[in-house]
């Protein structure tokens, strides 16, 4: 009897150790709940780590808060910070100085008046100084984007044709003090304006529902001069709408949204673009859905979000975090999302394993969340998250698509995956400290070393196929061990 009682507690302990090792990889954090009965358009941390939550939700952290709330960053539940916004924020964006902007559909902030842009303090009050009055011939004009700018000056994008005194059509920048708009002006612009992000030299890449911009024919996405408002030669050109626009440390342009063509390539609500032309590079995570968010993690990973299930080969359904390299999902995986129209909407990596994030959702990786949560998104390999992953190509160089390859451990249990577009593929979740045999096969093709013995002691790159013509069949080479 006493060596059953072992018997069991051995192995509760295996299935706790188990689901600790999976929480890692996508799993939900129970212990943040706030529960908005909204959609969660936008996350923004403060410096003390304190949350502040933008959307159109009434109800957030246990606490009735109309469309923003500041949560506590251990438990979700909201504090005393109540600014009482009357319309949607669509985006909160912390200053330096720890005041808060926040920009959407309102009229109203903490009673006064406030056109679909304001400026709070730290513990919500009102800032009154700042009062830009975006208005659209007489309305309250959306405001979608807010940038922070090195001198403190205010980027801001939306639908309007008046903003801080001055007409300006969907984008202007404010002065950081009183809100009154500076001589930037991008001429005419015949669409709102959905995204921006701020490029090292100063310029700004816009995208949103235009076909002019800056003095010139551009539909939808377009490169302006931070000086003089003007177009520049950047013109990606996309089939269909882009709906966020993010940059990487290296200057690349990543873009998101509902297109099947941009930059000159097919590439289906994802893209990567180069800084200089334009033109989509190599990278293509191929998404079958919207892409509403992207982020950049600290090791270069990107975190992108929307209303996918398949997206760089693999199921991955509303979230997914993608190799730099090789646009491929890693080993985290949400799981199974319910969820609606607005998908993903915010994504914010954290230090130490984790990620928020808001959109219009009820649950995520198996779990009850309505709109918001935390999971779990360790960034380094443990016993069961390395990875082998490598490219299929023609002796040209081409990518493959549509191999398939096996990974196949010492007691027979196979594994398959299908190489993707241009020919990358991936295995996640590999044990190290084992040995496996790698083979691939294809309906079109032979290749030089089709079955291969690797050791795996941490994450392998590169483990590269190259065809042969079906003509010179020959002899398999030597298997060789990695």
């Amino acid at each position: 009897m006493r060596k059953l009682v072992y018997a069991v507690l051995g192995l509760a302990l295996i299935t706790l150790c188990q689901l600790f090792a999976f929480a890692a990889d996508g799993d939900v954090d129970t212990t943040f709940n706030p529960n908005a009965n909204g959609v969660v358009y936008s996350i923004a941390v403060q410096a003390d780590s304190l949350l502040l939550v933008g959307g159109d939700f009434t109800n957030i952290g246990g606490q009735p808060r109309n469309h923003l709330a500041r949560l506590d960053p251990a438990t979700g539940l909201a504090d005393s910070f109540d600014p009482n916004v009357d319309g949607v924020v669509r985006v909160v964006v912390v200053q330096p100085d720890g005041k808060i902007l926040i920009g959407g559909s309102f009229a109203n902030v903490s009673g006064m008046p406030r056109n679909c842009i304001a400026r709070l303090n730290a513990n919500g009050t009102l800032d009154t100084a700042f009062d830009p009055n975006s208005t659209f011939s007489g309305f309250p004009g959306f405001v979608n984007s807010i940038s922070v700018l090195a001198g403190g000056s205010v980027l801001v994008g939306g639908d309007f044709n008046s903003i801080g005194g001055q007409t300006r059509e969907r984008i202007a920048r404010l002065d950081a003090i009183t809100g009154a708009a500076d001589g930037f002006n991008a001429g005419s612009v015949n669409g709102g304006v959905l995204s921006i992000a701020v490029q090292a030299d100063g310029n700004f890449v816009v995208v949103g529902n235009f076909t002019t911009i800056g003095g010139q024919n551009r539909s939808k996405i377009a490169r302006l001069d931070a000086a003089t408002g003007a177009a520049d030669t950047f013109d990606p050109n996309p089939t269909g709408q882009p709906y966020r626009v993010a940059l990487q440390p290296d200057g690349k342009v990543l873009v998101g949204g509902q297109f099947s063509a941009i930059g000159g390539q097919t590439r289906r609500g994802i893209a990567r673009l180069d800084p200089v032309t334009g033109l989509a590079d190599s990278w293509d995570p191929n998404s079958n859905g919207v892409v509403w968010s992207i982020a950049m993690q600290a090791d270069g990973k990107i975190f992108v979000g929307g209303t996918f299930s398949m997206i760089g080969g693999q199921s991955r359904k509303f979230i997914a975090r993608l190799d730099a390299v090789t646009g491929l999902p890693d080993a985290f995986n949400a799981g199974t999302v319910s969820g609606f129209e607005n998908g993903i909407q915010a994504i914010i990596p954290q230090t130490g394993g984790k990620v928020l994030i808001g959109g219009d959702f009820a649950s995520i990786a198996g779990q009850p969340r309505n709109n918001i949560a935390r999971l779990f998104a360790s960034s380094g390999p443990t016993a069961a998250d390395v990875s082998i992953s490598g490219r299929v190509t023609t002796a040209e160089g081409r990518g493959i698509r549509n191999a398939v390859m096996t990974l196949t451990d010492l007691n027979g249990n196979p594994r398959n995956v299908i190489a993707g577009v241009n020919g990358y593929y991936r295995f996640d979740a590999v044990e190290t400290g084992q040995t496996y045999v790698l083979s691939i096969r294809s309906r079109r093709f032979q290749f030089d070393n089709p079955t291969r013995v690797i050791s795996v002691v941490d994450n392998i790159y590169g483990e590269d196929f190259s065809a042969v013509p079906f003509v010179n069949k020959g002899f398999p080479q030597p298997v060789r061990a990695r």
